[in-house]
């Protein structure tokens, strides 16, 4: 797991965010100096939630899901060191209740409430 992190985030960080299309949120997002990037996408099958970061920024973070029904959950994750940077993946299916089809929106904070980045979403 330590070695997908930098991987990952190395990944994140030199990715290009498309536009998001009108009807949903986008599933990733990079800070314009790239040193936070955010995923909601699907990897080997599985929706995994991710931010990379190019240095230690914090140690800790909010992840936050909110499901079609209106529910949030939150839960608190913690940043890694690796390779190509600093970063987390969080598998939702095993952290966050699966609310049946529609629109998810996820969110990262700072322990303080603040957003990182932009929210981003997925459709089940």
């Amino acid at each position: 797991m330590k070695r997908l992190v930098p991987l990952l985030a190395a990944g994140l960080l030199a990715s290009v965010v498309p536009p998001a299309q009108a009807h949903h949120l986008p599933n990733q997002y990079c800070s314009e100096s790239g040193d936070v990037c955010l995923s909601s996408k699907k990897m080997d099958g599985k929706r995994k939630l991710a931010i990379g970061t190019a240095a230690q920024y914090f140690k800790k973070y909010e992840l936050c899901v909110t499901g079609p029904t209106g529910s949030t959950t939150c839960h608190t994750f913690e940043v890694t060191e690796g390779e190509g940077g600093y970063g987390d993946v969080v598998r939702w299916a095993r952290n966050f209740p699966r609310e049946g089809a529609g629109k998810y929106i996820v969110e990262w904070k700072f322990m303080n409430g603040d957003r990182i980045g932009k929210r981003l979403g997925f459709h089940v």
